[in-house]
C-alpha cells in the first residue's frame, strides 16, 4: 500500500526519513499506526505526481519493515531521529516475549511493535529500557 505523508517527517525502520507530501510503501496500514499522519494514495493519483518511495527489499522480513515515527515538526526533541542500526532485543524482556511483542533498540532508544497485528508500533516516541516493562504492561491492559 502507498500513503503520503501529510504532515511532519516520517522516518523508516531503515533510517529513511520522509516530509510532508512524501510517499511511503508499506505493508501496513499507516493511516491505523499513525492516526492523522498519512492518507492512502491510489495509483492513479501516483501517476500525476512527483513520488518518494521507499526502495524495494524482497530479502528483508517484514518485521523489519514497521515504521517508525519522528514528528520533529511537532517539537518532541526527547526522541532521536531514526538510526540505521537496529538491534531486535526482546529476549531481554520476558513481558515482551510472553505476549509476542517485539522489541528494538535504536541508539539507546527502545520502540515495541506488536507481531499479532502486523508489527504495529505500540509506542509513539523512543523509550528508556527502564520505561519498557511499563509501557507494555500499560498497552495489554487497553
Amino acid at each position: 500500500m502507498k500513503f503520503k505523508v501529510l504532515g511532519g517527517n516520517h522516518s523508516d525502520s531503515k533510517g529513511k526519513v520522509y516530509k510532508k507530501g512524501d510517499i511511503v510503501e508499506s505493508v501496513s496500514d499507516l493511516r491505523k499506526v499513525f492516526v492523522n499522519k498519512f492518507e492512502k494514495v491510489a495509483d492513479e493519483e501516483l501517476a500525476t505526481e512527483d513520488t518518494t518511495e521507499a526502495p524495494a527489499t524482497e530479502d528483508a522480513p517484514v518485521a523489519d519493515e514497521a515504521p517508525e515515527v519522528n514528528d520533529n515538526d511537532a517539537g518532541e526533541d526527547d526522541a532521536p531521529e531514526a538510526a540505521p542500526e537496529e538491534d531486535d532485543v526482546t529476549e531481554e524482556f520476558p513481558i515482551a516475549v510472553e505476549n509476542k511483542i517485539k522489541v528494538v533498540k535504536t541508539k539507546g532508544w527502545y520502540n515495541l511493535f506488536d507481531t499479532t497485528e502486523d508489527d504495529a508500533q505500540i509506542n509513539e516516541k523512543g523509550l528508556r529500557a527502564a520505561a519498557v516493562e511499563a509501557e507494555i504492561e500499560d498497552y495489554l491492559e487497553g
